[in-house]
């Protein structure tokens, strides 16, 4: 969604600029890339821990860290995806709404990714 929506700055005109030329909507953007480029973070992290226990190096501590981490993770991972996937929806306008551009099938696989895994 954040490529579609960087894209769609750079072609799309309101007010007689390009909406990359906005600096409100270029900051809620790089909001949105922050957003996602910490759940990256913070998935490759519960992934090294998790390299580090199957291959018996993790120590007790890590153990324990990614047994508490990793359900949390991914229930915030999938709320702040949700999160992410509503404010790039909103960045499209009117056209992120309309069925035929495929955006709002994006939101709602999105949207679904909180309800299995609270299952």
């Amino acid at each position: 969604m954040l490529l579609l929506s960087r894209d769609y700055a750079t072609k799309r005109r309101a007010f007689g600029k390009f909406l990359v030329e906005h600096s409100l909507h270029m900051r809620t953007l790089a909001e949105l890339e922050l957003e996602t480029r910490g759940c990256m973070v913070l998935a490759l992290e519960l992934t090294a821990l998790l390299g580090r226990e199957e291959c018996g190096q993790a120590t007790n501590e890590e153990i324990h860290l990614l047994r508490l981490f990793t359900p949390v993770a991914k229930l915030y991972t999938a709320k702040k995806a949700m999160s992410v996937m509503s404010e790039g929806l909103e960045s499209f306008g009117g056209q992120g709404y309309i069925e035929d551009t495929g955006l709002p099938t994006l939101f709602r696989d999105a949207q679904v990714i909180s309800i299995y895994n609270i299952i």
